[in-house]
């Protein structure tokens, strides 16, 4: 988990399968990350240019 004085990272996971969304944001979310999700490449650009997901190096 991050501490309280560390930036706490974002990323964005795109998949048309709900059930796979799920288990990721748990997954992500218990990895201390912030999850944004989208269901298609159509939401993509815009969630990208609000939130700024950035890559996960672990």
């Amino acid at each position: 988990m991050p501490q309280e004085n560390e930036t706490k990272k974002i990323i964005l996971v795109v998949d048309n399968d709900p059930v796979l969304l799920t288990l990721y944001k748990k997954l992500f979310n218990n990895k201390g990350m912030e999850v944004l999700l989208a269901k298609d490449g159509k939401e993509d650009p815009e969630l990208i240019q609000q939130e700024k997901p950035g890559f996960c190096d672990s």
